[in-house]
């Protein structure tokens, strides 16, 4: 085969070798008339605001392939110049913005090899530029807290119903924040105190974030006390004491101390009576065994335990009565028998002193029994009575002293002529 004939044969290879390779591609172009599949569109972040750019992505497919994809938007009703995205595999993207709050429109176009098109739906972004309005409303300055108590704030957003919210406190004025909590939306928040050290710095702040990430903050006005401690009061009375026993009228007083909050309130009740609110100083003068009790409340609310105190009084002497000898009678061998014309009393041998000693308040202690100004019997116990037989002769003083358990006196004295050898 000669060099023109080799020439000729290979035309005719390369000729056939055209015919099965471009002749199907081609034939297959002019088959497709689909436009591209435009998928999974997407936007981030999701609600935009008026500091962040906005990235539109979309999945775009096609059997022939995909020649371009073109953004078109508008912003505010104004249109924009297709803008074309770029594309890694079978996504495509396009970052535009910033933008002021405001509604963004756009839809997404797509052609493929062969100069089908296909493009999506009308896509709505409202881009949101305001902060959310939050303010403190309780406690916002000067208030007194314990325990659990209700936080609350006024807040709004007119383009997110339900905004996040933050609650941090202060102990120290606002020099530091601790995090009490974060919530979604919401006015108020119940919060426990009770671990927190009593203070009168304490300030709340509440921020709030809405979906698009714009914030704002509000603190309370002023600070407020938290007092999780109850007062402490002590009772005073004030009167003339032997002893256990109060021998005068009693002023009863409270002093009531709390150191954060203050003392509101004292109550007291006397012998299971009636509560009542304390303002002053007050006489007790019945006698007897009475009982007080007696609590506080701070201006926070706590509650000091029921204390209970007691006092007794006595103010007054034993009843005392001599019963042997009584004035005017003469006693022979300690029995009366007659009287005497003049009232004196005339004793002829040993008598046997008797006293009634009564005390119905803080009872009898003792009973002693003198002559002529020398204790000569103590008796601790009933009968009270004492054999007087030592040699005595003309004029005597017997006196008779009775002690209550308070200390009280009474006294009895009987003149005598005695004659007792």
């Amino acid at each position: 085969m000669n060099m023109a004939e080799r020439k000729k044969v290979m035309s005719v290879l390369f000729a056939i070798m055209i015919a099965v390779i471009v002749i199907p591609s081609v034939s297959m172009g002019l088959d497709d008339t689909t436009p591209p599949t435009i998928s999974n569109v997407h936007w981030q972040p999701q609600y935009p605001n008026d500091e962040s750019g906005i990235i539109i992505s979309a999945t775009v497919t096609d059997a022939s392939g995909v020649a371009s994809v073109k953004l078109f938007y508008c912003y505010q009703g104004g249109c924009h110049p297709p803008l074309t995205m770029q594309g890694s595999g079978s996504t495509y993207s396009k970052r535009i913005g910033p933008f002021d709050e405001g509604l963004l429109e756009f839809y997404i176009s797509a052609t493929d090899t062969v100069g089908n098109e296909g493009s999506t739906g009308e896509y709505s972004i409202f881009i949101d530029g305001t902060n959310p309005n939050v303010e403190v409303t309780f406690p916002n300055g000067g208030e007194y807290l314990s325990g659990e108590t209700t936080l609350t704030w006024y807040l709004n957003d007119n383009n997110d119903p339900s905004p996040d919210v933050t609650i941090h406190y202060s102990s120290d004025g606002g020099t530091t924040w601790e995090l009490v909590d974060e919530v979604s939306g919401g006015t108020s928040y119940l919060w426990n105190t009770s671990s927190l050290e009593d203070g009168e710095n304490y300030l709340i702040k509440i921020t709030a974030e809405d979906r698009a990430g714009n914030t704002a903050a509000d603190e309370s006005n002023a600070p407020f006390t938290v007092d999780n401690t109850p007062p402490t009061t002590n009772i005073i009375f004030d009167g003339e004491k032997n002893g256990e026993w109060f021998v005068s009228n009693v002023t009863v007083s409270f002093s009531a101390m709390d150191t954060a909050s203050g003392v509101n309130i004292t109550r007291y009740r006397m012998d299971n009576g009636t509560w009542q609110h304390y303002t002053d100083p007050f006489v007790i003068s019945t006698e007897g065994e009475h009982t007080i009790s007696y609590y506080s409340i701070d201006n926070a609310g706590n509650e000091e335990n029921e204390h209970t105190a007691s006092l007794h009084i006595n103010k007054n002497a034993p009843t005392l009565v001599v019963n042997t000898p009584q004035k005017g009678y003469v006693y022979i061998a300690g029995r009366p028998v007659m009287k005497t014309l003049l009232g004196t009393t005339i004793i002829v041998g040993a008598i046997t002193i008797e006293a009634a000693v009564t005390d119905e308040v803080s009872g009898v202690n003792k009973t002693e029994f003198y002559v002529n100004g020398v204790l000569k019997h103590t008796a601790y116990a009933p009968p009270y009575e004492w054999l007087w037989e030592e040699r005595a002769l003309f004029l005597n003083a017997i006196k008779v002293i009775a002690y209550n358990n308070a200390g009280n006196t009474a006294v009895a004295e009987v003149r005598v002529i005695a004659f007792i050898l």
